[in-house]
């Protein structure tokens, strides 16, 4: 009997003249282009990459100096329709405008444990969203002081800061060793929010503002 094993490659044939691309299949059968693309590349080809920043003329913020509960001092609100897409997560920062900062700190996230039955909240002024390939259009609303609804979700650390206590510096996921990735690890469906927040001392009137990334896909 002849054994028939998983493909290692698949080839797509594109242009005239033809063009021959070959894609490597990894042991499980997933369709890998790490020898054509960098990783995660494709996405953004596929024009389902976003960023959303707190930008010139926004009114930065203080930072939090309890761990936070149901308050989100900034909000990434998925404002898609029952059966649209999913976000998912792929990096967060902070960044310090001015004052001077107390020693330490640390970047927290969370994601909403139910769907937010009224209206969305509006975007935060001067916040600025725009696709990371140029292309593409996104329902997402970056907010201030959002009131989430139901259960506390647990918080959880996205970066520290520069414990020098007069500046402050953003490097990276800790947990990730510093390479600045979440790795997808939140996934914010339609309806709920991912939530930041920056926890450290009072300081003397610091001010700062958070930034987010994140990928379009459809639900499964």
């Amino acid at each position: 009997m002849q054994k028939v094993g998983v493909p290692t490659r698949i080839s797509a044939f594109t242009g005239i003249p033809v063009q021959v691309t070959n894609f490597p299949i990894d042991p499980v059968g997933g369709l890998s282009n790490s020898d054509y693309l960098p990783r995660r590349a494709q996405l953004a080809r596929e024009n389902r990459r976003f960023a959303a920043v707190m930008g010139n003329g926004s009114t930065f913020l203080a930072p939090v100096t309890a761990i936070p509960t149901t308050t989100l001092t900034m909000a990434l609100v998925n404002a898609e329709g029952g059966k649209g897409k999913d976000y998912v997560i792929e990096r967060a920062w902070v960044f310090h405008t001015t004052g001077t900062a107390t020693m330490g700190g640390m970047l927290l996230g969370c994601v909403t444990e139910e769907q937010n039955p009224v209206a969305p909240p509006a975007a935060y002024g001067s916040t600025v969203i725009s696709s990371l390939s140029g292309r593409g259009t996104t329902r997402a609303i970056f907010a201030n002081a959002v009131t989430l609804l139901g259960a506390q979700p647990a918080w959880f650390q996205l970066t520290q800061g520069n414990p020098s206590g007069t500046t402050f510096t953003t490097t990276g996921i800790v947990s990730q060793g510093g390479s600045g990735d979440i790795e997808g690890l939140a996934l914010i469906r339609p309806g709920h929010m991912f939530g930041m927040a920056f926890y450290s001392g009072a300081g003397t009137t610091p001010l700062y503002g958070m930034g987010v990334i994140w990928s379009e896909v459809d639900q499964h």
